[in-house]
């Protein structure tokens, strides 16, 4: 046995306390039944397996989606119908996808989860894992007697766990499957086997695991002696590369500047220039003045006006990074013909509204 772990039982439902009754074992192959308060030592700190009675979830079917890989929101949002309460609610957890796109999801409510957490954080336990006991069982449809209910689950089958007055008006609508008891009596039992428990805690792989999104497991936490010894060490050698950087720069600006003054005295010769060089160069290049803001915001309005449908909702100049718009279209061709017009012009954002199509847009200007 490669793996320790902890079964919580549906009788401690009514009480979430230390005192929930538990079923434990161990890597060892010990397997015993205690309060969770009393757990044996070994636990505390050690990688540990919960597992949760089916009572305390709920499993769903989630329809293939597009794409490759859909977000935990889309998943979350594919089930929302078939939930009982609001998402915001709930913690979901999946399955990988299958070859035809659908996983399986299991379904615990936030607040319940906390709470079984804490409990265990408070015996000094931070599980590995967490599964559903239901879900722990069968690859293919079967059915379990099991801490006096049915788990009923695999193939595709809802994870259920029925007592036995309810199991009678739910077999018939289940298709053909092995009904596993240690006692033959225990109807609708079909296959005996001598340790049921023994099943649970062997467990399967395909096993959903609850500890994703905002309950996955943290890392746990580095000594803080030996990270701020590398911290030191890293800051260190950020500094003397910045000053073996600021030195190198130092040395190639010297030469720069040299190099230049001499260009500069081949073109005008028997003139020493004094100071900055940037004024010499501007004269002998005689570059025209730029373009000025004013009419960059008339070629941009009249771009606007010739290409129609557009309405220019804001304008701002943002220093180094060009003019930002909002502006309003009938159609998305609008945008695209505006891009067409004004070379520079970049689409940020755009989206359908109820007036139209709003687009956020940059555009450098005439440089």
């Amino acid at each position: 046995m490669s793996e320790q772990g902890i079964y919580l039982l549906a009788q401690g439902l009514q009480q979430v306390s230390d005192n929930w009754p538990v079923v434990f074992w161990t890597r060892q192959g010990e397997i015993g039944r205690c309060r969770l308060g009393s757990l044996p030592a070994g636990f505390a700190g050690e990688p540990t397996v919960l597992v949760l009675p089916m009572e305390m979830l709920g499993s769903a079917q989630v329809p293939g989606l597009p794409g490759r890989r859909p977000s935990r929101e889309a998943l979350g949002y594919a089930l929302e119908e078939q939930l009982a309460a609001p998402l915001e609610m709930l913690h979901l957890a999946y399955a990988p996808a299958g070859r035809q796109g659908p996983r399986r999801a299991l379904v615990i409510e936030r607040e319940r989860l906390h709470a079984v957490l804490a409990l265990l954080h408070g015996q000094g336990i931070d599980p590995l894992a967490i599964h559903a006991d239901a879900d722990r069982l069968f690859d293919q449809a079967g059915a379990l007697w099991l801490e006096g209910r049915w788990l009923v689950g695999g193939a595709g089958q809802p994870l259920l766990a029925v007592s036995a007055p309810a199991v009678a008006g739910l077999a018939p609508l289940l298709p053909a499957m092995p009904w596993l008891a240690e006692d033959l009596a225990q109807a609708p039992c079909n296959e005996q086997l001598d340790n049921a428990m023994a099943l649970l805690v062997r467990g399967r792989s395909a096993a959903i695991d609850l500890r994703q999104g905002d309950f996955r497991r943290r890392r746990a936490d580095i000594p803080w002696q030996p990270a701020l010894a590398v911290a030191l060490v890293a800051w260190l050698m950020v500094c003397l590369a910045d000053q073996l950087r600021a030195d190198w720069l130092e040395q190639r600006t010297a030469r720069l500047h040299a190099e230049n003054l001499q260009q500069v005295q081949r073109w005008v010769p028997g003139q020493a220039p004094v100071g900055d060089l940037a004024p010499w160069v501007e004269a002998l290049q005689q570059r025209p003045p730029p373009t000025t803001q004013v009419q960059q915001l008339a070629k941009l309005g009249e771009q606007l006006v010739q290409t129609g449908n557009l309405r220019l909702e804001r304008v701002e100049r943002a220093l180094g990074q060009g003019w930002r718009l909002e502006v309003v279209g009938q159609r998305f061709d609008d945008l695209e013909r505006l891009r067409e017009r004004l070379p520079g012009l970049v689409m940020g954002q755009a989206r359908q509204a109820e007036q139209g199509v709003q687009a956020s847009l940059t555009w450098a200007g005439d440089q």
